[in-house]
């Protein structure tokens, strides 16, 4: 079916279109939007009536449906935004040109209007910005054939209704309870008994993140938004945190390649990416430079010992592969979490050097019994096992405490600790190797 509405849509049948549409998925209907240009877009979102061009909207990024919605007449785009979430329909407002957003408000009744411009007051990164204002909530003094009766006229108005919230008539939340509880209680039951008071809320400055933190630290399924004095102020989903951890993942991901906005990747302004680029290859550069100071330093024995350069190589990329791999899950831990304190963050150092001197043993074996095979020299073999035992332990190690000390300092963990992990991770590898090599000239015995 979806492959069908596609050929209608290129083929401009458009009445066909308009009856397989009514059938499919939103998500499947933002799918042929991602694949068409910007005509075919508008074509097929004016054939839906109101209620699912809101649906199919709600599911393309900004940069997709703000440019269907200008070319809107002020009464279609009025009617669409008037069907989508409190929320969404702010993030959308808040994206077009702000004389047309005055008009799309004006031409709304008043309280809904107020409700949007009372989003649009908050950043969009802030739990403010993200809530929604869809949600059931009854007071105190209800019983719960009240609240089910409460919920059976605005159910359908709002967010999925994962929780009922019980406020008092100054609006101030006084406790939740899941529909579970609703459910499950005797209908004569007043709410207030059976509402769980140990709720868990936000401010609505606080930052998106540490929204997404609270709602899996305490496995919700939406939190709730207050003010100072406690008033309802609206609800974020687990559904809305989705996008925002995939925004943030995306983010952390450009960052690390350079701190490069999505918009510019493959884009046609390379401009901005490559002055952010070139800021960190220079830094990159400036760190490099232990590397060669190393090797000047030992390149007496490096030259009086050509084989010691062979293998030189493999030691560096092992430490570096080792570095990388720590230094990923450090950075996803530090992002998804709080920093951890003094005594846990040594820990995990330490279980990373373990797993890197357990690495090394398992890798410089391997490679110590190819070189003992092909050179038959038993003490360049068991310095490349040395070495790789080493250097792999420190370089594990480093992956955990450089992005946890940047991150401390203030610094995002993603861009800052790649070329720092590089650097340390291939300045061990030579330590380890040229240091042990040297070590062991000076000891009486074969020729290495």
């Amino acid at each position: 079916m979806l492959d069908r509405a596609r050929e209608l849509l290129q083929d401009r049948r458009l009445p066909e279109l308009q009856a397989i549409a009514a059938k499919l998925h939103p998500a499947d209907l933002a799918e042929i939007l991602y694949e068409v240009d910007e005509a075919d877009r508008l074509k097929l979102v004016l054939v839906l009536d109101p209620q699912r061009a809101a649906d199919v909207l709600e599911e393309l990024p900004a940069d997709l449906s703000v440019p269907i919605v200008v070319r809107l007449s002020d009464e279609q785009a009025t009617d669409l935004i008037l069907e989508m979430e409190s929320d969404e329909a702010a993030d959308l407002l808040g994206e077009l040109p702000v004389d047309r957003a005055r008009r799309i408000l004006q031409r709304m009744r008043r309280e809904e209007a107020e409700e949007i411009r009372e989003l649009l007051r908050y950043p969009e990164t802030s739990a403010g910005g993200l809530m929604t204002t869809d949600y059931v909530a009854v007071r105190e003094h209800l019983r719960a054939a009240d609240a089910i009766e409460e919920l059976r006229r605005i159910g359908q108005e709002t967010e999925i209704p994962y929780y009922v919230y019980v406020v008092d008539g100054r609006g101030i939340l006084r406790g939740v309870f899941s529909l579970r509880d609703l459910l499950a209680a005797q209908l004569d039951v007043p709410v207030r008994e059976m509402m769980r008071t140990d709720f868990v809320t936000v401010r609505p400055e606080t930052d998106q993140e540490e929204a997404a933190r609270t709602i899996e630290k305490y496995d919700l399924l939406a939190l709730p938004v207050t003010d100072a004095g406690g008033v309802l102020l609206g609800i974020i989903t687990a559904d809305d945190l989705v996008r925002v951890a995939e925004r943030e993942a995306t983010a952390d991901v450009l960052s690390a390649a350079g701190g490069i906005p999505d918009a510019y990747v493959f884009g046609p302004f390379p401009w901005p990416a490559a002055r952010r680029r070139v800021a960190w290859m220079l830094i990159n550069l400036l760190t490099a430079f232990v590397n060669p100071y190393l090797l000047r330093t030992f390149h007496i024995v490096l030259e009086r010992h050509v084989v010691l350069v062979f293998f030189l190589p493999l030691v560096l990329a092992t430490a570096g592969n080792i570095g990388t791999q720590s230094l990923s899950g450090a950075v996803r831990a530090l992002l998804a979490s709080r920093p951890p304190h003094r005594g846990a963050l040594l820990r995990d150092a330490g279980e990373e050097a373990l797993t890197g001197l357990w690495t090394g043993l398992g890798a410089g074996a391997l490679v110590s019994m190819v070189v003992w095979l092909w050179f038959g020299d038993v003490r360049l073999a068991g310095l490349l096992l040395l070495a790789m035992v080493v250097a792999l332990s420190i370089a594990a190690a480093s992956g955990v405490l450089v992005p946890a000390v940047l991150h401390g300092a203030g610094a995002d963990p993603a861009v800052s600790s790649g070329p720092l992990v590089t650097t340390i991770s291939d300045a061990i590898g030579q330590l380890s190797y040229v240091g042990l090599a040297s070590f062991m000239l000076l000891q009486n015995g074969g020729p290495l």
